[in-house]
């Protein structure tokens, strides 16, 4: 497998700008090959991160948008406990990568899915990355990052539960990599959002899809 770049030429012609193998010696999530979308950052606008379908660990592969080059390589999470299908959280030259390891199919249980974040920074230079902070321990495997509280909102099933998938709304945060808030929200199918990402509205609100519909979480109003 390889991460692709194509662009359109002047006569209309879609064109390979260029293309770059990656590590695909493993099954994949879902289908082999990586199932992260691509994720577009870095403070020069510059770089391209996708993760790849390795083993025992898959990799986060940042790429240089323009050549293709590899800017590096960083094995993610536990040896036979690794797997990305979200797109990685971008910001300025930083990602973070949650771990999605243990997904199945959309309508299994959910808290077999393995926890895990991890921030990495982009070397200024480009010569490599470097691992900010590592959280093993961390649940939320769908994960949204807000610049104006500098918390990533997440949510998902508490592995540690035995019995039910009771689901959580989480806040990490982006500087520490602390756990500041875990909320329960109700338990199993309803509130099962297949990995599908948080959204953030202008309101202070938090918004995600599931099988029963949307949920919206937000504070409440002191007293209540």
């Amino acid at each position: 497998e390889s991460m692709q770049k194509f662009s359109v030429d002047i006569n209309g012609a879609v064109v390979q700008d260029w293309r770059t193998p990656y590590d695909n010696s493993g099954p994949g999530i879902l289908q082999p090959g990586s199932g992260t979308t691509p994720t577009l950052f870095g403070t020069a606008d510059d770089l391209v991160g996708v993760a790849d379908t390795a083993l025992p660990r898959v990799n986060a592969m940042i790429y240089d948008r323009s050549t293709g080059a590899v800017v590096c390589q960083v094995p993610l999470f536990r040896d036979n406990e690794s797997g990305a299908e979200n797109t990685f959280i971008g910001y300025n030259d930083d990602f973070v990568v949650v771990n999605n390891a243990g997904f199945t199919s959309a309508f299994a249980i959910q808290r077999t899915i393995f926890p895990g974040m991890e921030r990495h920074s982009v070397r200024a230079d480009r010569s490599g990355c470097d691992p900010v902070w590592i959280n093993h321990d961390n649940i939320a495997n769908s994960a949204q990052l807000s610049t104006t509280t500098g918390i990533i909102y997440g949510w998902a099933p508490d592995p540690n539960v035995p019995g039910y998938d009771a689901y959580y709304f989480t806040g990490t945060d982006w500087d520490t990599g602390e756990e500041l808030f875990r909320r329960y929200i109700g338990n199993d199918t309803p509130f099962n959002p297949v990995t599908g990402q948080i959204h953030l509205g202008p309101n202070g609100s938090g918004y995600i899809g599931s099988f029963h519909g949307v949920t919206r979480v937000y504070d409440s109003p002191p007293g209540c």
